[in-house]
């Protein structure tokens, strides 16, 4: 069974007329009149009732014209599928993120690619500190916010698209707090709340692992969201570094925030693999980087900042 018989069998039902359905089909009428017996013999059924002045559908040929006629549709609805697809205007986005991130940005940007492209099914996929690749690692999104910087892994592509500062996040009552800023020398003795992650390159960067010089680490409880970190550290268990967004979605009266003098920010990227680089990836980028201008980045942190 072929598309072109069920065509000519369609045709046929139109026209009732075997003569005039393959005139429509442009074959031979007794190449046509083969083509329904194969179709017959294939499905095992009577599809026509036949004598010398009328064809008529039996009850079985009405019901797989029916279907015929549906199978037909979705075929020549293939090329404009296609087309759409290659347009990101199809389809499905897995999107990944970690507890947490950006959160002006994500979902703004959220928002303006589903207004752009309102066929397309996004799929969020929430992760905790303990996976900072948010998904990509195991293969399970498209594509993913992140904190850089991330351990790598094989095709992985990066695209920064802001900066916030990074702070210390200090108990309210601890000797350090009453200063309007810091060095992060004066940070390395203290005991440091952690992120609970395998990422070495990711948990170098939130212990602040390339300014220690020999100093050795003193390490407190670890957290697996921003939300544990701050509640680790307004338990007086330790001290740690956060963005700059935990002061304003995450602030908490038992902790204070201070600005860090000598360490560089933290970078939010999106993030995807090579196998991921489609339509539906690169147009969620073109929103991700239309939507990180400067307005969205933090302002820099403030002596005091409570």
């Amino acid at each position: 069974m072929d598309l072109r018989q069920l065509r000519y069998l369609v045709t046929l039902a139109e026209e009732l007329h075997f003569r005039r359905a393959a005139e429509r089909e442009h074959i031979a009428q007794s190449a046509f009149s083969r083509q329904i017996q194969r179709l017959e013999r294939e499905l095992g059924v009577r599809l026509l009732d036949r004598s010398t002045r009328q064809v008529a559908l039996t009850q079985a040929g009405e019901a797989v014209v029916e279907e015929a006629r549906r199978a037909l549709a979705a075929v020549d609805r293939v090329p404009a599928v296609a087309r759409r697809a290659a347009r990101a205007e199809l389809g499905e986005l897995s999107v990944g993120f970690v507890t947490a991130t950006a959160p002006e940005l994500i979902p703004r940007t959220l928002r303006v690619f589903t207004d752009q492209h309102p066929d397309i099914g996004l799929r969020l996929r929430e992760c905790s500190f303990a996976d900072p690749s948010a998904g990509l690692r195991d293969r399970l999104v498209d594509a993913a916010f992140v904190w850089l910087p991330i351990q790598s892994v094989d095709g992985l592509h990066l695209q920064p698209l802001l900066q916030e500062p990074r702070l210390a996040v200090l108990p309210r009552g601890h000797p350090l707090a009453a200063a309007g800023r810091l060095s992060i020398g004066q940070l390395l003795d203290e005991t440091w709340c952690r992120p609970e992650t395998n990422d070495p390159v990711w948990t170098d960067f939130w212990l602040a692992g390339t300014h220690r010089g020999g100093v050795p680490l003193r390490l407190g409880p670890g957290a697996a969201t921003m939300d544990g970190l701050l509640q680790a550290v307004a338990a007086g268990q330790g001290v740690g570094l956060a963005p700059h967004f935990a002061v304003r979605f995450h602030n908490r009266p038992e902790v204070v925030f201070r600005e860090v003098v000598d360490v560089e920010p933290a970078t939010v990227a999106l993030a995807w693999l090579d196998r991921s680089s489609g339509p539906l990836v690169r147009a969620l980028l073109a929103v991700a980087r239309e939507q990180a201008d400067p307005a969205l980045a933090a302002p820099a942190a403030r002596p005091g900042t409570d």
